[in-house]
C-alpha cells in the first residue's frame, strides 16, 4: 500500500515524519496518517511526496508493479507514437498475430532487415540471463 511505500522510502533516506512533512507542507501527524493509510492523499501531495522521495508518482502509488496498468501505459504510449493505423498497417498487425511461431520469426526478421535497426529480442526468445 502507498503508506508502506512512503514509510520505506522515508526511512531509507533517514528522514523523520516531521522532516518529510516540512518538505511537502504538512505536519508530522499528517505523514503518520498517510503511512498508516488512514487518510486519502491529495494528488498534489502525491506529486510532492514522489519528488521529495525521488520516485515517480506511479511508483509511489504502486502502479508500476501492476502488470495490467503497466501494459495499458505501454499501449497508450504506442498509440500516441504511431497515431491511427492505416488499413494496410492493421492488416500487417493482424497477419503477425495470426501467424505461427516460425512465420512470426520470418516476419520479424524481414522487419529488421527493412528497418536496418538492431531488433529488440522478443520475450519468448530472450535468454534467461536477460
Amino acid at each position: 500500500m502507498i503508506g508502506d511505500r512512503i514509510k520505506e522510502l522515508r526511512t531509507d533516506r533517514d528522514m523523520t515524519q516531521a522532516d518529510l512533512g516540512k518538505l511537502i507542507g504538512v505536519g508530522k501527524s499528517t505523514i503518520n496518517k498517510y503511512e498508516l493509510n488512514k487518510i486519502a492523499i491529495p494528488s498534489a501531495k502525491i506529486e510532492a511526496l514522489a519528488t521529495v522521495l525521488g520516485v515517480s508518482p506511479a511508483h509511489l502509488m504502486g502502479w508500476d508493479e501492476n502488470p495490467i496498468i503497466v501494459q495499458a501505459a505501454k499501449q497508450a504510449a504506442f498509440r500516441e507514437e504511431v497515431g491511427n493505423l492505416t488499413d494496410e498497417e492493421m492488416y500487417l498487425v493482424r497477419t503477425y498475430r495470426r501467424a505461427a511461431d516460425t512465420e512470426r520469426s520470418f516476419l520479424y526478421a524481414a522487419a529488421t532487415l527493412v528497418t536496418r535497426v538492431t531488433p529488440v529480442q522478443p520475450r519468448s526468445e530472450a535468454s534467461p540471463d536477460g
